[in-house]
């Protein structure tokens, strides 16, 4: 037994970098943010006569193009899913209205406290006067029969969790992004668009749809220059010749992609970062996955290690950037849901190895990296999943 013990290796994070990441993540504590609160009822009061889908594009757009982008000390990986670093923001157009009781004692609860500020506070219920009978709380409950409301009322049901946000499982498609990028998208949406007959009432319904598409991913596109704007000031300030190049690199990046095709290693992390947080900044979910990482970051690791613009070591530093900006992600839950779920979950998922298609072992050097990444940051998110079988 004692040589067992003396043979487990304490893991930590790879580099001294990433250990400094950690140490700030761990350091701050869960806020929330109220501008996205604000520009999203500002966008909703502009656009009531739109369908649905339209005015949730333009208020998305609103809200990639107005929400403060910031880029922390170290970071390669690029992202945020709030105005501060382990914020969150609040989703009106679904359902905040349980937020107003809780709003003064929200910060001293016991289970998952977040600090909020006295102007957050009035900015949060200075929207809830708009969103009061409007938001997709409203919408539910007047479609809810009588005998689902007392079964409420008994709690044989509950059905809260599913007026304040979309439950998720599902999982964005990251590979096609860093493939094709998101130009090649908005370029499918319009060649659609030219094909519909507008006489025909079953096209005519498509075109809200598809002009959605071009709105929300333009804005995709636009806040990531946002980032790659920001990384150049920051690289005009930076006194140390390393990190003014590091700099210079998060920009070239957050330009390229996600609108175009990721060209290398770091471009395919970078546009799976930006696809993950714009999801989360779209709509609440929780579960939302990121799919099949290892398989599709694996072709770009080997021709950067094999054209010697990587090594194992650099890549390992960049996959644990990445995963501290997925553990960014989060959302504010009411207080009774914190009796179930607590620790701030959002239950990101990561799955690696497996098969391929044709049923062979799909394991690579990528799918033991994200093992190695999980186990040295040992954080809350993301959760992995080792997909095993028989081959």
């Amino acid at each position: 037994m004692v040589a067992e013990n003396k043979s487990k290796k304490k893991r930590s994070p790879s580099t001294q970098r990433t250990r400094r990441l950690k140490q700030v993540y761990m350091a701050q504590k869960p806020v929330i943010c109220a501008e996205r609160s604000v520009l999203v009822t500002a966008s909703y009061k502009e656009t009531e006569a739109l369908p649905p889908v339209l005015r949730q594009a333009v208020s998305f757009d609103k809200v990639l193009r107005d929400i403060p982008v910031w880029i922390q000390d170290d970071e390669l990986i690029v992202s945020n899913v709030a105005s501060k670093p382990r914020g969150a923001f609040l989703f009106p157009e679904y359902d905040t209205g349980w937020l107003l009781p809780e709003l003064d004692t929200i910060s001293t609860r016991k289970g998952d406290p977040w600090h909020v500020s006295d102007e957050d506070k009035r900015l949060i219920r200075g929207c809830e006067e708009y969103w009061s009978g409007r938001n997709l709380a409203a919408c539910a409950d007047a479609l809810t029969t009588d005998e689902v409301r007392r079964a409420e009322k008994h709690a044989f049901i509950d059905i809260r969790m599913g007026k304040q946000c979309g439950v998720g499982h599902v999982a964005p498609d990251i590979e096609g992004v860093i493939k094709r990028g998101l130009h090649a998208y908005i370029a499918d949406a319009e060649a659609h668009i030219a094909r519909l007959d507008l006489t025909n009432p079953v096209d005519y319904a498509k075109q809200p749809f598809l002009k959605a598409v071009i709105i929300a991913d333009k804005a995709v596109i636009a806040w990531a220059q946002r980032f790659a704007n920001l990384a150049r000031e920051k690289a005009a300030d930076e006194r140390v010749r390393e990190r003014r190049e590091e700099l210079e690199q998060v920009a070239i990046a957050c330009e390229r992609v996600p609108a175009a095709p990721a060209r290398n290693f770091r471009e395919a992390l970078q546009a799976a970062a930006f696809v993950m947080a714009a999801v989360q900044l779209e709509q609440p979910g929780v579960s939302i996955g990121t799919g099949r990482l290892d398989q599709y970051f694996y072709p770009f690791y080997r021709k950067d290690v094999d054209e010697g613009n990587i090594n194992k070591e650099q890549a390992l530093e960049l996959l644990e950037c990445l995963w501290l900006k997925l553990a960014e992600s989060n959302r504010v839950a009411p207080e009774v849901l914190t009796f179930a779920h607590n620790g701030y979950p959002a239950w990101i998922q990561v799955p690696v190895g497996g098969q391929t298609a044709d049923g062979y072992d799909a394991a690579n050097d990528i799918s033991y990296m994200l093992l190695d990444v999980s186990s040295n940051l040992q954080l809350h998110e993301p959760t992995v999943s080792a997909r095993i079988h028989n081959r």
